[in-house]
């Protein structure tokens, strides 16, 4: 974090009627200040970063779900359509993605990120203080920050919207979901760009090349094939 610079604190004196250096000890006051707001504000800004991270990892994750139904079993099923597995949740799209894979907690790890995070965050409401309506005037003490829509007069301090613990938590769980991802048959494939293909044809000979063990092979063919 950059020192901040002390000299640029002053203050009016009324003899000469003119602003002069602050004494030491408001410097140390008002340099205190600043140095915390600094921190503050750094803080938002990681918190709307990872705020941004959690909105893409989980678009990210509908991606890739509708890509890798093309290697499940449901994508096999009488009534079974692409264009409704696209209006359906990413919950329902994971499910039907990892239907014949384990995938350890990986579908625990990503609902509680929703419930905790995704969900508040970018839905609104349940009533978190760092939705924006509230600022934390003293440790783990909470007021509301406006009337009629505006600032009042009193010195709070804007809660950052994720902590530096809750942001670790992210990020370690993005991590252990990431290897269940590609721990599945076709993430070569699907991660090398292979287009999915939802044809019968094709999703039970994937299924069957699963099933004998040759997921692996038929997946790096597929990826080497975008190099030819």
């Amino acid at each position: 974090m950059p020192e901040v610079d002390r000299s640029t604190f002053t203050v009016h004196d009324f003899e000469s009627g003119k602003q002069v250096p602050a004494p030491d000890f408001i410097a140390d006051t008002m340099s205190y200040f600043s140095e915390f707001q600094n921190e503050q504000q750094r803080a938002g800004e990681i918190a709307h970063v990872a705020t941004a991270l959690v909105a893409s990892y989980f678009a990210y994750i509908e991606h890739v779900s509708v890509l890798l139904a093309a290697y499940s079993s449901a994508a096999s099923e009488d009534g079974f359509a692409v264009s409704e597995l696209l209006r359906e949740s990413w919950a329902v799209k994971f499910d039907v993605a990892f239907a014949d894979v384990s995938i350890g907690s990986a579908k625990s790890d990503l609902s509680l990120m929703a419930s905790r995070f995704r969900n508040p965050l970018l839905h609104g409401g349940a009533g978190r203080a760092a939705d924006g309506m509230y600022v934390e005037v003293l440790p783990d003490v909470v007021a509301l920050a406006t009337e009629d829509g505006s600032p009042t007069d009193q010195f709070m301090l804007w809660k950052p919207s994720l902590t530096a613990e809750e942001i670790d938590w992210i990020l370690s769980r993005i991590a252990r979901i990431d290897a269940a991802l590609e721990s599945h048959p076709y993430w070569v494939a699907v991660s090398a760009g292979a287009p999915s293909n939802f044809s019968r044809d094709r999703v039970r000979k994937a299924l069957s090349a699963q099933r004998s063990g040759n997921a692996g092979q038929l997946a790096r063919a597929m990826a080497e094939a975008l190099d030819d």
